[in-house]
C-alpha cells in the first residue's frame, strides 16, 4: 500500500516530510492515528479555533476601517510611547499615530481577546496587529 502523500494543510505535514505515517503514528491500516483524540474531539477544537481566527479577522477589519478605540497617542491624553519609532518605520508625523483596541471577543470556550494595534489616523494604515487575551 502506497502511503498517503502530505501537503500543506494536511495534518502531520512538514517541509521535508515524505508522506503523512513517517512519523510512526501510523494505525496499521496506513492512516495517521489522531494521538488519543477522537475524530469529533479533533473537529470540535479545529471548529473552535476556526472561529476564533475569523473573530480575530473580523476585530482586525474593524480596526482598518477606522473603528475602535484610541488608547493612546492620537485622540486621547495618554502618551504614544512608540511614536518616534512608528514614524521611522512607517513615516508620517509622530501626532498622527495612536494606539488602538478592537471590542472584545469571547469564544466557546470562554477565552476572551481584543486586537490591540497602531493606526496612523492621517492614512487610516493599521500596523502590528497582537491578539491580547483578556482575563
Amino acid at each position: 500500500m502506497t502511503p498517503a502523500v502530505a501537503t500543506p494543510g494536511t495534518p502531520g505535514y512538514a517541509p521535508g516530510n515524505a508522506t503523512l505515517n513517517s512519523g510512526g503514528n501510523d494505525d496499521g491500516n496506513g492512516q495517521a492515528s489522531s494521538g488519543g483524540m477522537s475524530e469529533g474531539a479533533a473537529n470540535a477544537v479545529s471548529g473552535l479555533n476556526l472561529n476564533k481566527s475569523l473573530a480575530s479577522q473580523q476585530q482586525l477589519s474593524d480596526l482598518a476601517a477606522g473603528n475602535g478605540t484610541n488608547i493612546a497617542g492620537s485622540g486621547t491624553s495618554v502618551p504614544l510611547r512608540d511614536a518616534s519609532r512608528l514614524v521611522s518605520e512607517y513615516g508620517g508625523q509622530p501626532s498622527d499615530w495612536s494606539k488602538v483596541s478592537s471590542s472584545s471577543y469571547t469564544a466557546a470556550d470562554g477565552t476572551q481577546f481584543e486586537i490591540h494595534a497602531y493606526r496612523n489616523t492621517a492614512t487610516g494604515q493599521v500596523v502590528e496587529p497582537k491578539s491580547i487575551p483578556l482575563k
